[in-house]
């Protein structure tokens, strides 16, 4: 698994540039509510201070899957 490098260019707490990605997965991922449907979290973090600047998941096609499914229900 690739991961992406940091979005965030600058620590916003300690004014930091040492910015860098790190992966959440194991027990730790984020799951839609469908069985065998999670995702790890990534996150930017700076290597400064250890602010965590940015949380995303990984599978975002997952939770849009999910996102237009709760919309078809509310139609």
């Amino acid at each position: 698994m690739k991961i992406k490098t940091a979005r965030i260019k600058e620590c916003p707490y300690c004014k930091s540039r040492k910015i860098t990605t790190g992966i959440q997965s194991g027990y730790a991922q984020i799951a839609t509510g469908l069985i065998g449907r999670s995702s790890a979290l990534i996150h930017d973090i700076c290597t400064d201070c250890g602010a965590v600047l940015l949380s995303r998941v990984e599978k975002v096609e997952l939770f849009a899957k999910k996102y237009e499914k709760e919309q078809m229900k509310e139609d």
